[in-house]
């Protein structure tokens, strides 16, 4: 396949690599309050396959309560945290047990082209296990209230919006736009970045772009009752909360600092710049890959991010390139090639299992069987702990980003792919339409691909704020595989979901 070729069928996959998992949109309001938790035995090792299939009543039944924004209490009076994984999941860790489960949903007739059913006050069959990893399970759970447990709802694609700065295939006129126009377009519009003419895309092409940037479609969120004002929102979204870790297999505990303790960008010792690829000469990150077909950003991204983080603790004694494709092939806590969360792969798998590395299970780009003995030969790198930055999804901001990332490594970021952004070069790249921003009730904000935040920096001629981001579409997009996007705004929700992790070295 020719550059120009993968250029066009990279583009049209990827941008909804990482909100294509599974079908269900449910928000912070709707996932707290009180659950019954069914649970099987809990003697089994991390191999427990569990599924529709699975004994999830025979142990018992628990109670517990997930209160906002990040707290579980058990019926005993004990307390521990939770976090949503984006709106799809939630992960508990309380009285010396982890619990994770994806929210139930279902595949109607029309599923894929219109719509979906799902509900938000149950759970598909999902694990628990003891916070040293051993004793797995599997469980349900269902909201206690029997209105919330049995409300089913539907998601359904909304139309495809022209924006103010249109793709080649919103043309006013419902002429498929020349690339050339489109980037043109672009680059009149704002002086903050340049796109390039990569080739002329092919109609169907297009069609396949529009298609996968809408594939679950952005949810109509009037329905949902708003827990906060938007000054709560955004001024929780402003506080740094440290980590309080108890042990090396410890759920993370999180303590609200005071105001006058929360550290302040200009009050800190953080350089104006930093990148992780040149640390007084030294590059602590590893090459750019290219993901081809599949929607396996997210895999990459975490990938990459481990990567870093073992160079960077072994002070580049240690350079594994570790395997996306044993995670597509495996991990059950994806979707392999229809999306994912690195939240789920640098962390959760990572953690659960480990990951392996490339030679052991190279990558080619598509979905796999898992052998029988899971690649039991492959050496497993993994992590001792994981969460979002700021402790709990939604809670992550600019400052907790800096400081993360400057204490202790790359860190995976999702955000919006938007038409004109494909088309990136160089420069500061800010979305060049002025379609209002997405939703950020309940903390949700759209996402649809996952990448690698490796450095930040100042544009010296225009004083703008950027993140320097590893992307996994090949060396030959951007500046060579990466790209810098504005900082400190939230610019295409790039700064809601920043995931870390510590990794373990031999």
């Amino acid at each position: 396949m020719s550059l120009i070729s993968t250029v066009a069928a990279v583009v049209g996959l990827l941008a909804s690599v990482s909100v294509a998992d599974v079908p269900a949109d449910c928000r912070v309001n709707e996932i707290k309050g009180s659950w019954l938790v069914r649970r099987g035995p809990g003697n089994n090792d991390n191999t427990i396959t569990c599924n529709e299939n699975s004994d999830v009543a025979s142990r018992d039944v628990i109670q517990m309560s997930l209160l906002y924004p990040n707290i579980v209490s058990s019926a005993e009076g004990h307390e521990g945290n939770f976090t949503l994984v984006y709106n799809q999941a939630f992960e508990a860790y309380i009285d010396g047990v982890v619990y994770f489960a994806f929210v139930n949903w279902e595949k109607t007739p029309d599923y894929g082209d219109v719509s979906s059913i799902f509900h938000c006050g149950q759970t598909m069959t999902g694990w628990y296990h003891d916070y040293d990893g051993s004793n797995w399970g599997c469980f349900k759970a269902q909201k206690m209230n029997a209105n919330e447990a049995h409300i089913v709802k539907e998601i359904k694609k909304p139309p495809v919006k022209a924006e103010d700065l249109p793709s080649p295939a919103d043309d006013a006129n419902g002429a498929v736009d020349t690339h050339a126009d489109f980037v043109q377009r672009i680059n009149a519009a704002q002086n903050e970045w340049q796109a390039t003419e990569y080739e002329p895309w092919q109609e169907e092409q297009l069609d396949a772009i529009l298609k996968f940037r809408t594939s679950h479609g952005a949810p109509d969120t009037t329905s949902y009752e708003r827990t906060t004002t938007d000054a709560d929102y955004f001024e929780r979204r402003q506080r740094l909360l440290p980590k309080v870790e108890n042990g090396e297999n410890a759920a993370i505990s999180l303590v609200v600092p005071d105001t006058n303790s929360r550290i302040s960008l200009a009050q800190s010792a953080y350089p104006e710049s930093f990148d992780w690829r040149d640390v007084d000469g030294v590059n602590y990150v590893s090459p750019v890959r290219n993901q081809d077909k599949c929607g396996s950003c997210y895999a990459f991204a975490a990938a990459g991010m481990l990567e870093a983080r073992i160079r960077i603790e072994s002070n580049n004694a240690l350079q594994p390139v570790l395997s996306p494709q044993e995670v597509l092939n495996c991990s059950p806590y994806t979707q392999g090639c229809s999306g994912g969360f690195s939240y789920l792969v640098a962390g959760k798998h990572a953690k659960d299992f480990g990951l392996v590395e490339e030679d052991c299970v190279p990558y080619n780009g598509a979905e796999n069987e898992c052998p029988a003995d899971k690649y039991k030969e492959c050496t497993r790198w993994k992590v001792s702990h994981y969460s979002y930055v700021g402790g709990y999804y939604g809670n992550g901001d600019e400052e907790a980003m800096i400081k993360e990332l400057v204490e202790n490594g790359p860190m995976t970021v999702g955000f919006e792919v938007y038409p004109d952004f494909k088309a990136y070069k160089i420069g500061v790249y800010s979305h060049t339409a002025t379609d209002p921003k997405r939703s950020t009730s309940d903390f949700y904000e759209i996402v649809n691909h996952a990448v690698l935040v490796v450095g930040y920096g100042v544009n010296e001629t225009t004083g703008t704020k950027y993140w320097t981001v590893k992307n996994s579409w090949g060396p030959w997009w951007g500046m060579d595989g990466y790209f810098n996007i504005k900082r400190g705004s939230d610019e295409a929700q790039i700064e809601s979901m920043p995931t870390s992790a510590t990794v373990m070295l031999p």
